[in-house]
């Protein structure tokens, strides 16, 4: 029995790893449907509703559930604000998991003329090596 869910985790990590690296679509990594430029910098749009840990340099740490489907709503008691997207200029950092061995770290940055993210996705399932995969998103 152990066997075999050992062969399942790395039959697992190894089809998401392959996912993970497709460079054809933002949503190849980190759950993105897409990156838009914005006047001072990019908004990301997830395919999925989830939290997401904003870090500003110089600021508190913000998490927001994000949830482009739904509607906005400001933070009550415990509860985060839901929004459709979050915003960043360059420096902003945004963590995204599904679990806490399946995470991504979003970096505003630019490369060369060109400002997206840098996403750096990790997949350490137990039992398994840890997979990592970073891949720059031009915003469009």
């Amino acid at each position: 029995m152990t066997k075999s869910l050992t062969l399942f985790a790395r039959a697992a990590a190894a089809i998401a790893a392959i996912a993970m690296a497709s460079p054809s679509t933002a949503s190849a990594i980190c759950w993105i449907e897409r990156v838009e430029r914005t006047k001072a910098g990019v908004k990301v749009f997830f395919g999925d509703r989830r939290p997401v840990w904003i870090i500003r340099p110089g600021q508190r740490l913000t998490i927001v559930d994000v949830d482009q489907a739904g509607s906005a709503e400001p933070a009550s008691g415990n509860r985060p604000a839901r929004v459709r997207w979050v915003e960043g200029v360059p420096g902003d950092l945004f963590r995204v998991q599904n679990s806490h061995h399946d995470s991504c770290r979003l970096t505003v940055a630019r490369q060369g003329d060109k400002l997206g993210l840098w996403a750096e996705a990790q997949l350490s399932l137990p039992g398994t090596p840890s997979h990592e995969t970073a891949k720059f998103i031009a915003a469009q």
